[in-house]
């Protein structure tokens, strides 16, 4: 969704989507004024569930792709 509203995908940078969505405005994104945003986004990010969040999902992709190119 984020992608079709932005034109653009910045993957699970969620830093880059936030820096994306307050230039654009793109879906009404009311957040780019709170200052401890970015700061919040980033401990996220560094989070042991995210990072094994993203690392399953890429995983699962990646062996979907292997399976639609045989």
């Amino acid at each position: 969704m984020l992608v079709q509203m932005c034109g653009c995908d910045h993957g699970y940078d969620l830093i880059a989507w936030h820096k994306e969505l307050c230039e654009t405005k793109a879906g009404g994104y009311r957040w780019g004024k709170r200052p401890g945003i970015p700061k919040n986004i980033q401990y996220a990010m560094n989070d042991s569930e995210w990072c094994e969040t993203v690392a399953e999902i890429e995983r699962v992709d990646a062996e979907r792709l292997a399976r639609r190119k045989k």
